[in-house]
């Protein structure tokens, strides 16, 4: 399926713009709580306000914790399980790779989850229960939580942490905290996950609400000394290119990366680290397909 099933009527895919939100009635409460943060935090909300701790009303909520939803994006565990057996180092860390961005798309949730109590817990499965997961709020400024996920092929551990900030028309959150993955082979494979993908959305007072990825998700492979980073919009479009344009150069979910044994590599944000002879392998994809 494209994107989940629960989301199917909520959203359009628009390939100039990104993923379109069409829960008109949740986004016109949400415009009305504008008002109510301006009173709190005055012209700060269009300033790069991170409002993460901002009392909220209820009513736009959803019903969960910040520290579930962040487990909600491992739930396609099962479906990739079989391929975290790969012997070859490679072509495990494309598979790794491919189950953490085609997870991105179940973040795309527009109402704010409660904000977890320093201390709280949480404990559940996914699937057939045979994969155990684990949180607990271990700090509040800013809120993070820690994790951990036990399941035959691999075990994940680490902190998960939100920095939402606000602009004069859209929001910005970026998915702070490295998690490490142990996969339970011969060599008992260590992996990284050193960044991942901030999450973009506009129209947040007007017009269309769009989500989008921006920025990139890298992952070291400790054990081979291997790197691999996917760069998501890396050539977004301008405002009057979407708007007059017949079709995208480059789609807005659109993601490009490579795996090298080069660490400096990630660093080069320009072109050429696509036509570096350290590249061990190129991928490309759009998160939303």
């Amino acid at each position: 399926a494209k994107y989940s099933w629960y989301l199917k009527k909520l959203i359009d895919i628009d390939p100039r713009y990104g993923l379109i939100w069409k829960d008109y009635a949740e986004i016109s409460k949400q415009r009305k709580v504008a008002f109510y943060l301006l009173k709190q935090i005055g012209a700060g909300i269009f300033k790069g306000k991170n409002i993460t701790n901002i009392l909220l009303p209820v009513n736009i909520m959803i019903p969960i914790s910040l520290m579930q939803l962040n487990l909600v994006a491992y739930q396609y565990l099962p479906a990739f399980g079989a391929k975290f057996l790969e012997k070859d180092p490679v072509e495990k860390l494309k598979h790794y790779l491919a189950f953490t961005i085609a997870s991105l798309h179940i973040l795309v949730e527009q109402r704010k989850p409660f904000n977890p109590i320093q201390g709280e817990t949480y404990q559940g499965f996914i699937g057939d229960e045979s994969i155990k997961v684990y949180a607990e709020q271990t700090g509040y400024e800013p809120p993070f939580s820690n994790i951990y996920i036990d399941r035959q092929w691999l075990t994940i551990t680490g902190k998960h942490f939100k920095d939402t900030k606000t602009y004069p028309n859209s929001i910005r959150i970026k998915s702070l905290g490295e998690q490490k993955v142990v996969f339970k082979d011969e060599q008992h494979t260590e992996y990284i996950i050193q960044e991942r993908p901030d999450m973009e959305i506009e129209g947040s007072l007007f017009g269309k609400r769009i989500v989008r990825c921006a920025n990139v998700l890298t992952i070291i492979d400790k054990t081979n000394n291997l790197y691999a980073q996917a760069r998501f919009n890396p050539e977004p479009q301008g405002f009057f290119e979407k708007l007059f344009s017949k079709t995208a150069a480059t789609r807005a979910d659109f993601f490009k990366g490579f795996i090298t044994k080069n660490k400096e590599l990630l660093k080069d944000t320009s072109r050429k680290a696509f036509y570096s002879k350290d590249m061990i392998s190129y991928f490309e994809g759009q998160w939303l397909e």
